[in-house]
């Protein structure tokens, strides 16, 4: 248990699953295991049973719904062939799977009884006892084969070679020392022979010896790699020593390669439902269209008394800013990378500085010359005058943006689901300070907005005065930044709820400005 723990750790594995069979020597080793692999801080996400010889299909599915790829398989040799078969069946088999196995059923015999097991068992792991290592072991076993005649040798002869020469050490510690003999005291001789084991330890032919409740506690384990059939010795393992790796060997997987695979469950990127981004882009591109036939419109009535009024050159300014709104829809739907990342902030922010910078600074200049009028005055502000107060607003803006791009520039970043492991989300990571400055900063404009519509309000030519619509534009504007903002970035909800939030909000905001500030102008003109 010791040396299947510390493997696990060693490849940096944290989540397991483990299967076991109701045999009492198999469930006792996984109650072990989970014992002292919780303790070591690994997580045993699947924990189950089977009857030996049944069906094990709920099982299965119980493990690969937790998304477990790491599993542990305790059972003698004919439940492990059902196991795997049935395992086959649910693709469970192979990268980025790794079963590990004790020594019932991680061996050669095993699955080349099966030609198809050679193939399912390919990249597996199993630990099991190893005859010894080391000089000592060397030795002993070139006498064992020369003496033997055999060609290789026997699994556990080195095992009871150390067993009885710690059996004769300790009778002949009773013999010699106490004078007990199984002659003349067997009861005796077997209790006070258990005592003295206890107490023996040496450095054996497989390793360092010693006992405790009669069983061997420093045994030499072998870890193993299947790997197209044969079996790879790649470490041993030994209590007190840990991992020992065995020179120029390294552990191959199921797909052949020697990258470790991931206890992570697969991720799958979630992105947005195709009906919510196909819905949206719909009504974004029917916005676009009516804005490109306004904006002929205009520059069709450009010597229109109304649109004269509002200043054509800012009136094409503003739908510049209304298409580019619009636009946001389909960049909202476009997956976040680096692109996207960088070019949203600086597209979406430039359409607010458009829109309502050049409809505040032409709505000022109103202002200021029917305060002149008032006072028997003329003033004359050019268009180039008043953009040069769109492009101070802006530029605030594009500083703020540069600036941000430089201190802390957004990046993808994946998220994991809070409920479902194997689902991330792809968000832009950044941090929130240049968002909170900008956003002040718009809030600003909407504020300076009120002040100058409210200027405007007793202008009596009603070509001119737009301050109703403007309220109503800035009102509306303000009620959706108030409610949206935090649901977006304070309340963690899921990218399809974002996306409706961001898109409705785009597409509303350009089609409240688009049917406030323009369709009354063309109906006036249509009418006459």
């Amino acid at each position: 248990v010791l040396a299947l723990v510390d493997m696990i750790i060693t490849y940096g594995w944290s989540r397991v699953g483990l299967l076991f069979s109701d045999d009492s020597a198999q469930s006792g080793l996984a109650q072990d295991f989970f014992t002292v692999g919780t303790k070591a801080n690994l997580k045993v996400v699947s924990y189950l049973l089977f009857g030996s010889g049944t069906n094990v299909t709920l099982q299965l599915e119980r493990i690969r719904n937790n998304n477990v790829t790491i599993i542990l398989l305790f059972c003698g040799a004919t439940d492990a062939e059902n196991v795997l078969l049935t395992a086959h069946s649910f693709g469970m088999v192979g990268f980025p799977y790794v079963w590990i196995g004790n020594d019932d059923w991680i061996s050669s015999s095993f699955w080349k009884s099966n030609p198809d097991l050679t193939l399912y068992v390919n990249g597996a792991l199993g630990v099991s006892y190893f005859p010894g290592f080391g000089d000592q072991f060397q030795t002993f076993q070139t006498q064992y084969l020369a003496l033997t005649g055999f060609e290789r040798l026997f699994e556990y002869a080195s095992y009871l070679y150390d067993s009885i020469f710690t059996y004769i050490w300790a009778s002949q510690s009773l013999i010699m020392n106490y004078g007990i003999t199984p002659e003349n005291n067997l009861t005796t001789f077997r209790t006070e022979l258990n005592s003295i084991i206890e107490t023996i330890y040496f450095d054996g032919v497989t390793g360092f010896v010693t006992f405790n409740n009669g069983e061997r506690t420093r045994a030499v384990m072998q870890i193993v790699n299947i790997v197209n059939g044969d079996m790879n010795r790649i470490a041993y393992w030994q209590n007190g020593r840990g991992w020992i790796p065995v020179q120029g060997e390294t552990t191959v997987w199921a797909d052949g390669t020697t990258r470790i695979p991931s206890d992570e469950p697969p991720k799958r990127i979630f992105r947005v439902s195709v009906g919510l981004r196909i819905s949206f882009q719909v009504l974004a591109g029917i916005g676009i269209i009516v804005a490109l036939v306004v904006l002929y419109f205009v520059f069709l009535w450009r010597n229109k008394s109304v649109m004269r009024a509002a200043s054509p050159f800012f009136m094409v300014l503003m739908l510049v800013g209304v298409l580019m709104g619009y636009s946001m829809v389909f960049l909202f739907s476009a997956e976040n990378d680096k692109f996207t990342c960088v070019f949203n902030p600086w597209f979406g922010h430039t359409a607010f500085f458009l829109v309502f910078g050049s409809l505040f600074a032409k709505t000022w200049r109103i202002w200021q010359v029917f305060k002149a009028s008032e006072e028997l005055k003329i003033l004359k502000i050019t268009n180039l005058a008043v953009f040069y107060w769109v492009l101070g607003f802006a530029s605030l803006g594009w500083t703020v943006l540069v600036i941000w791009m430089i201190v802390s520039r957004p990046t993808p970043e994946l998220i994991a689901d809070d409920v479902n492991l194997t689902i991330v989300y792809q968000k832009c990571h950044t941090t929130v300070l240049f968002y909170s400055i900008l956003y002040a900063l718009e809030f600003l404009c909407l504020i300076i907005g009120v002040f100058v519509s409210y200027k405007v309000r007793t202008v009596r030519i009603t070509r001119f005065n737009e301050s109703t619509w403007i309220a109503l534009c800035i009102y509306s504007i303000s009620m959706l930044a108030i409610i949206g903002l935090p649901a977006v970035y304070l309340l963690g909800l899921s990218p399809n709820i974002i996306y409706v939030i961001q898109a409705a909000s785009f597409l509303f905001c350009t089609s409240l400005v688009l049917g406030l500030l323009y369709v009354p102008k063309i109906m006036f003109i249509v009418k006459g």
